[in-house]
C-alpha cells in the first residue's frame, strides 16, 4: 500500500511539473505571436529592409518633469537589415556610412517643413551580423508631430524613401 501511495504521489508530482512546463511554453508562444508589429516595415529588395519604431525619449536623454519649453523631442529606433553578401571592403564602407553619414539622410516632414535630426546614436552591440540599429531624435515645435519620415539612401543610391507615420497623438 505504501508503495502504491508513493508511486501515485510521484506520478502526481511529475504530471504537475509537465502541466506547468506546458503552460509556460504556451504563454511564451502567445507572447511572441501577439507581439506588436513595427510602426513602419519596409522591404526594399530580397534581403534588405528597414524597420522604424517610436521609443521613449528617456532611452536617450534626461527629461524634465516641469518642461515648459516650446519644443518636444520624438525618438525613433531605426533598424536596417541587409543579408546580401558583402565583401570586407564593402562592409567597411557601409559601417563608415552608418556611423558618420546615415543620420544626415533622414528628415522629418512637419506641415511641409523638412527637419533634420538633432541626435543620432548607433545601438551597440549589434543584434546580428546583418542588421544595424540606430536611434534618431527630432526636435519639433510643441503641438506638432512628424507626418512623414524620409530617407535619402546615398549609400545604395536607391533614391528617397518616404515613410508615412500617421501619428495622430499630439504631445
Amino acid at each position: 500500500m505504501k508503495y502504491c501511495i508513493s508511486r501515485l504521489l510521484g506520478l502526481f508530482a511529475v504530471s504537475k511539473v509537465l502541466f506547468l512546463i506546458s503552460c509556460r511554453s504556451e504563454a511564451e508562444t502567445l507572447s511572441i505571436k501577439d507581439a506588436p508589429a513595427h510602426l513602419i516595415e519596409h522591404f526594399f529588395e530580397k534581403g534588405k529592409s528597414v524597420f522604424i519604431d517610436t521609443i521613449s525619449n528617456k532611452c536617450v536623454m534626461k527629461e524634465m518633469d516641469n518642461d515648459t519649453g516650446t519644443t518636444v523631442f520624438y525618438s525613433y529606433r531605426v533598424t536596417i537589415t541587409d543579408s546580401t553578401i558583402r565583401d570586407e571592403k564593402q562592409n567597411a564602407k557601409w559601417q563608415k556610412y552608418f556611423r558618420f553619414d546615415f543620420q544626415y539622410d533622414w528628415k522629418a516632414i512637419v506641415d511641409g517643413d523638412s527637419i533634420t535630426p538633432v541626435f543620432f546614436q548607433a545601438v551597440v552591440p549589434k543584434k546580428n551580423l546583418y542588421s544595424d540599429d540606430a536611434i534618431i531624435v527630432f526636435e519639433l515645435k510643441k503641438g506638432f508631430s512628424a507626418d512623414t519620415l524620409t530617407f535619402n539612401n546615398r549609400f545604395d543610391e536607391k533614391g528617397m524613401q518616404v515613410f508615412d507615420l500617421n501619428i495622430k497623438n499630439k504631445r
